[in-house]
């Protein structure tokens, strides 16, 4: 009980607030039923792990990549790729670089909370996964109000 009052709720609760109008925006645009929930699970997986990747080994396999003329051509080529991508979707990267600082913040506040990786691995992915969940659940069934209202205005 007493870890749980160490936890921080409001950095918690900014993420579980993303992640959930996340899931609301992607079940509004989105079409088929199944797609939002893969989608949620790859970025979710994919920005949770990115945020436990120590830094120092991303440096030294970044200084190797760069040390041939070659293979920072190509860097340069790819980051100015990656760039018009960027530019091109940027409402889609703007939301994706909101639930990454969101997630980057839980995960500051857990490690000073002294948890282990695993440990913030496990609560991030569970947050993270159940918000969008609910997010898109109250979209879905808002929606089912909604036709249901507009169909007894016919009547």
């Amino acid at each position: 009980m007493l870890r749980l009052r160490k936890l921080p709720w409001i950095s918690i609760g900014m993420m579980v607030l993303t992640y959930g109008v996340f899931g609301w925006l992607m079940a509004a645009s989105l079409v088929s039923p199944w797609l939002p929930w893969l989608g949620a699970c790859y970025i979710t997986i994919v920005i949770i792990g990115l945020t436990l990747v120590p830094l120092r080994n991303f440096r030294t396999k970044l200084d190797y990549w760069l040390q041939s003329k070659l293979r920072s051509l190509i860097s340069l080529i790819g980051g100015a790729f990656a760039m018009v991508i960027i530019f091109s979707w940027l409402e889609l990267f703007m939301r994706i670089l909101v639930l990454i600082a969101a997630a980057f913040l839980v995960r500051i506040d857990l490690i000073s909370q002294g948890l282990s990786r695993k440990q913030i691995f496990c609560f991030l992915g569970t947050c993270a996964l159940g918000s969008y969940g609910l997010g898109v659940l109250i979209h879905e069934q808002l929606a089912i109000v909604k036709n249901v209202e507009t169909t007894f205005l016919w009547y």
